[in-house]
């Protein structure tokens, strides 16, 4: 799943490469795009009244809420402290997963 936002600024990278957009394209076909509603905006509302954050940032942190998923960023920083939000740095090789 991906925010909408994220498709924008996956699709709105200026400095994209023709290779690179292509890959994002390709990855967005795979994935379903996470619209957004009113309850994933009221969230998102809610983060900011508690929160110096982003905008786009507060709503993909809504989006993942509202779905209970992982949030997947490289950017932890940016979403540290958002209260019911799971968060993974795939470039953390330290992280620690549970073996099912």
């Amino acid at each position: 799943m991906v925010s909408i936002i994220s498709k924008i600024e996956l699709l709105g990278w200026r400095n994209g490469t023709p290779d690179g957009l292509a890959m994002a394209r390709n990855l967005l076909l795979e994935a379903d795009i996470i619209s957004l509603s009113d309850p994933i905006s009221d969230i998102a509302i809610n983060i900011r009244q508690k929160k110096a954050i982003k905008l786009p940032d507060a709503v993909i942190a809504a989006s993942a809420i509202f779905l209970n998923a992982t949030l997947v960023t490289r950017n932890i920083k940016d979403f540290d402290g958002i209260e019911g939000l799971f968060l993974l740095n795939p470039f953390d090789m330290s992280a620690k997963f549970e073996s099912e």
